[in-house]
């Protein structure tokens, strides 16, 4: 009924429209004229319901894109903070390896220590 009532609405236009130019009596015209607006009326229908699919079709598509555009900035931002915690341990890691290579050190200094130690107590 809605597609009839615009069909309707469409085909009163051309006839307000004649109404207020001056008539022609030229009938035949008319007719033929009417004939051609349903066909084109019928076309453009068609044309703006498939066009309004695909308008559909991409409006979703850029909603799927936003979301997942959303999903990847979340992304971004975990695996920028599992990078930063990352290098807060390598950091942590680096200064005990460094402490533990100058207690290293100490200990075969103090190790040399005893040994003199030892060698000159006997």
């Amino acid at each position: 009924e809605a597609k009839d009532k615009e069909t309707q609405t469409e085909e009163e236009k051309p006839k307000q429209d004649e109404s207020s130019q001056t008539k022609t009596p030229k009938t035949e015209d008319k007719s033929t004229q009417t004939e051609l607006s349903k066909n084109d009326i019928f076309k453009m229908e068609k044309d703006a319901k498939e066009l309004q699919e695909k308008l559909d079709k991409l409006n979703s598509e850029m909603k799927d894109k936003d979301k997942l555009s959303d999903n990847q900035k979340e992304k971004i931002k975990e695996l920028e903070a599992q990078i930063e915690s990352l290098k807060e341990k390598m950091k942590k890691d680096k200064e005990n390896r460094d402490l533990s290579e100058e207690m290293k050190k100490e200990m075969d200094k103090l190790n040399k220590k005893i040994k003199e130690l030892s060698v000159s107590a006997y």
